[in-house]
C-alpha cells in the first residue's frame, strides 16, 4: 500500500528513480519481479474485478492477465530461470467469485475452498495444474 493508501506495484530503478507500474484503479499486490528485470507478475486487479495473476512489462507498464478465466489467484512466483510462474487458483464457480471491492482490506484465500498449484509459461501460455486441490 502506498502513502495514499492505494495497493500499487512500484519500480525502482539503478539510478534511484521510482516509477509506478499499475493503474490505481484497485489492489494489485504480492509482487515477483523476473530475475532479468524485464517483468514483474502481481495478483490483484480492478475493484470490480476478482483476483488474477497480471504479467507487466517493467519498460512500457503493459499489463495482461496471465492466469485462467473464473479463478481466483494468489501468490505468484517465477522460476529461478524466468520462464515459468507458479501460484494458487481457487476452484469455484464463476457465480461465488468474490470482487476486489467486497473483499476486506487484508485477506487471504477461502480456507473451506480447495486451492491448486498450477504452473505456466512466462507469457500465460502452457497453463497445468498440477494439484488436484484436495
Amino acid at each position: 500500500m502506498d502513502m495514499n493508501g492505494k495497493w500499487n506495484v512500484y519500480k525502482r530503478g539503478i539510478d534511484g528513480k521510482i516509477t509506478k507500474l499499475t493503474p490505481s484503479n484497485g489492489r494489485y499486490y504480492l509482487s515477483c519481479i523476473r530475475p532479468d528485470g524485464k517483468y514483474v507478475v502481481c495478483q490483484g486487479g480492478s475493484f470490480e474485478d476478482y483476483l488474477r495473476i497480471w504479467r507487466i512489462d517493467t519498460n512500457t507498464k503493459e499489463m495482461y492477465v496471465i492466469s485462467p478465466e473464473f479463478k481466483v489467484c494468489w501468490a505468484p512466483s517465477y522460476a529461478w530461470d524466468g520462464t515459468q510462474i507458479v501460484f494458487c487458483a481457487e476452484t469455484k464457480s464463476k457465480d461465488d467469485i468474490q470482487k476486489i471491492q467486497d473483499m476486506p482490506a487484508f485477506f487471504g484465500p477461502d480456507k473451506t475452498i480447495p486451492m491448486s498449484i498450477c504452473i505456466c509459461n512466462d507469457d500465460g501460455g502452457n497453463f497445468r495444474q498440477i494439484t488436484s486441490g484436495e
